[in-house]
């Protein structure tokens, strides 16, 4: 049985914005899918030297709930990206915490935020050819037993991942 960190689908994501909000044309991060820890990202924001000493400052965080506490998911993704091919990948159901980091390296300074943390799930467009594409998950699961893969798969498909596979 493979490895679940050969099962992992590793998905690289830019112009990442909150639904409503305008893409950041220099954000970069990861959604990464596995079967251990389902939907899980990491989101990259770049910041100027003033935003990132007043956020460091501020420490108003996001609620992360606590045991036994519960959240709704809304009809809206959280979260927006584009991958490298140019689809979109949509996140729901999103429990993050955010860092901000400051540094100073050769008198020159920078500053990031950066998100991370589970979503219950997300959905992108797969192209056939892409490394990451969910139909071959799906072959290596079931070893190539599935007659509806054995002729390939479509062109492009959604990918839905979520903490629990259904095969």
């Amino acid at each position: 049985m493979p490895q679940d960190s050969e099962l992992a689908h590793r998905i690289p994501v830019t112009n990442i914005h909150r639904s409503g909000n305008a893409p950041d044309p220099r954000s970069h991060g990861e959604i990464v899918w596995s079967p251990r820890d389902g939907v899980t990202f990491r989101l990259e924001f770049p910041l100027s030297w003033e935003q990132g000493v007043l956020e460091s400052r501020s420490s108003a965080g996001e609620s992360k709930g606590g045991s036994g506490s519960m959240h709704s998911i809304g009809f809206e993704p959280e979260w927006l990206a584009k991958t490298p091919e140019g689809e979109t990948l949509r996140l729901f159901g999103t429990i993050s915490e955010t860092k901000t980091i400051l540094t100073t390296t050769n008198g020159a300074q920078s500053s990031r935020r950066i998100v991370f943390g589970t979503a219950a799930y997300a959905d992108v467009v797969l192209h056939r050819d892409n490394p990451t594409a969910f139909w071959k998950l799906l072959i290596a699961l079931k070893n190539d037993t599935t007659p509806a893969l054995k002729n390939g798969p479509p062109s492009s498909q959604h990918f839905f991942a979520t903490n629990s596979l259904h095969l």
